[in-house]
């Protein structure tokens, strides 16, 4: 988490970087990180960078980075022009979700190689699906819920890549211009390792808690019946 608060600094060393934390008593009796944004006033501006951060037992960690960059009216660039620009970053997209305005889609494995559509896995399943969001389900505005577990389908197949996903939002009044580009790229198998690790440990703490309730239920005198 350092490392990445420093880069986000070198990137832009005028804007601040604000930490979003949470607290939970399962967690301990101090705060703990999770989301890092980068902006102008600590909220928003309109280059934004957000990173969001795994949660105990393990050291805090990015598992996702989310760019979006608003256009000043007057200057908002051609979508093919954009198109063109992250082909020349991430290289030809994996799938494309096709619609009035295209969602481009990359697919790697965690060590950054391209990958490919082999032992069931299907790009379209994973771009229809989404990917998983188990981390926010976990922490929701600012609070441990209930996590959602992992389902055992196929599509936990695409919980095995990282995922790179370009969004353009269109000019009303002309949607070939984009208003606003977001990138996201997700460390699902990061992700993954550390909710299922996040989600035993919130198991131990419930068992504990109940096992010294019951505990301390069974000391209290017994009332006169």
């Amino acid at each position: 988490m350092q490392d990445a608060y420093t880069r986000l600094k070198a990137y832009n060393r005028i804007a601040k970087v604000g930490v979003g934390r949470m607290m939970d008593p399962d967690f301990g009796a101090d705060t703990i990180p999770y989301v890092m944004v980068l902006a102008e006033n600590g909220e928003s501006s309109a280059d934004l960078i957000e990173a969001s951060v795994t949660l105990p037992p393990g050291k805090p960690v990015v598992w996702r980075l989310v760019r979006t960059i608003r256009f000043e009216p007057g200057k908002e660039p051609l979508i093919t022009n954009l198109l063109t620009a992250l082909r020349e970053k991430y290289g030809p997209e994996s799938y494309v979700i096709q619609s009035t305005t295209p969602t481009p889609n990359w697919y790697f494995d965690e060590q950054g190689k391209r990958a490919t559509e082999t032992g069931g896995l299907s790009f379209a399943n994973c771009a229809a699906f989404g990917g998983p969001q188990v981390m926010n389900m976990i922490v929701l505005n600012g609070q441990v819920k209930q996590p959602v577990p992992h389902s055992g389908t196929d599509t936990d197949l695409c919980r095995s890549l990282v995922i790179v996903r370009a969004t353009f939002q269109p000019k009303s009044s002309d949607l070939v211009l984009a208003t606003a580009l977001t990138v996201s790229i997700i460390d699902y198998p990061l992700e993954m390792r550390e909710h299922e690790a996040t989600v035993e440990f919130l198991a131990k703490a419930a068992a504990a808690r109940r096992e010294k309730e019951l505990e301390t239920a069974n000391q209290q005198s017994k009332p006169k019946l």
